[in-house]
């Protein structure tokens, strides 16, 4: 009954307003019920499709639909691979939409394809590999920028059944897709455990689906694999012989990067970015269930497989350096400073640069 009360009043004070429309939380003083229950109706109502809400100068003010000023809303095509570490762009959507931009996803199984589409101008942004990133940075002559971090971890290296550790290999015949860091991570792994990069046999593949393929029939001895596909290996039998969240501590796997057509706005889409993630990591199942859904992965093993990342956001020049240090691609530090657009990471490599380097 206070329900249908309240949105009674609602209704009439909106139309009562016009056009010039009702911040919301003068909206719940003047009705005279409760910001949660203003709240809760309002959510009710814009679902019906009988008011809007948008964000002006700071404030959420509302509108009868037939009064609501009409804003073109700009569209942000986002490109991304379909793994497991992007939970965070479901609250995404309204993120940007606060900031007058309509998100389309589109999911790709390879990174490659991602990169392309963003340099054909068939993307404004795109999630994928850290290390593909710098390559196409350098080889389209600093078309991209990078701005942020997906998630760190969430990769592994997945041997056959009989497999146990990287130096049971009897051919070190390992699947990765190309210019990828999951290829920079086996390389390292490998290396670790004495295994140098003139004996290891790659076999490159294009998506997920055909990494599993090769390891199940046996066309390699383990793949460098992703998640939550590693886990589903991993539950078939499958060893997991080297895990790159340890192999790097938080080692960058996918970054948020930006394509020609969406420069001057690399600010407006990190804010909307951070607001995201901070609100998924407050809500995490209820936007990770929703996420899945989207991917079409089963629950239980994806799930399962969320422990093996590192949900952090935070992008910065000496963590990137590291990273290449440890995976032993200094030579590709030229692109990283070219490719980053934070005026405090340029302070960082001039910091750096006269250093020589960082200690690992």
């Amino acid at each position: 009954m206070q329900d249908r009360t309240a949105k009674d009043v609602i209704l009439h004070l909106l139309s009562e307003a016009g056009e010039d429309g009702i911040v919301q939380a003068d909206l719940a003083r003047s009705s005279g019920f409760s910001r949660s229950t203003v709240s809760f109706t309002l959510s009710i109502l814009e679902r019906s499709g009988l008011v809007r809400r948008m964000k002006v100068d700071g404030d959420v003010r509302v509108w009868l639909t037939r009064y609501a000023p009409r804003i073109r809303t700009k569209r942000v095509r986002l490109g991304l691979i379909r793994a497991l570490e992007y939970p965070f762009v479901i609250p995404l959507r309204s993120a940007l939409r606060d900031r007058g931009f309509t998100l389309d996803l589109k999911v790709y199984d390879s990174g490659l394809d991602v990169m392309k589409d963003l340099l054909r101008g068939k993307l404004e942004a795109a999630l994928a590999p850290f290390i593909m990133q710098l390559i196409f940075h350098a080889l389209s002559g600093g078309a991209t920028r990078l701005l942020m971090t997906a998630a760190k971890g969430g990769a592994s290296l997945i041997a056959s059944m009989n497999v146990k550790a990287p130096n049971e290999l009897k051919d070190n015949k390992v699947a990765s897709t190309a210019l990828s860091s999951m290829e920079a991570y086996v390389m390292a792994a490998l290396r670790q455990h004495g295994i140098e990069e003139h004996e290891i046999n790659i076999n490159y593949k294009s998506s997920a689906k055909d990494l599993c393929n090769a390891l199940l029939e046996k066309e390699v001895e383990a793949v460098s694999l992703w998640e939550p596909y590693a886990t589903f290996m991993e539950l078939q039998g499958h060893c997991r012989i080297a895990d790159y969240l340890e192999l790097l501590e938080e080692p960058l796997c996918c970054v948020l990067s930006i394509g020609p057509s969406f420069r001057g706005t690399e600010n407006l889409l990190k804010e909307a970015y951070s607001k995201a993630y901070t609100e998924f990591r407050s809500m995490m199942h209820h936007y990770v269930e929703a996420y899945l859904s989207i991917m079409a992965f089963p629950a239980q093993p994806s799930k399962k497989a969320l422990c093996r990342f590192i949900f952090d956001d935070h992008f910065s020049f000496s963590e990137a350096y590291r990273t290449l240090s440890k995976l032993g691609l200094r030579h590709l530090t030229p692109s990283l400073k070219s490719a980053l657009s934070h005026s405090e990471d340029q302070a960082s490599w001039s910091h750096f640069g006269h250093r020589g380097g960082v200690a690992e």
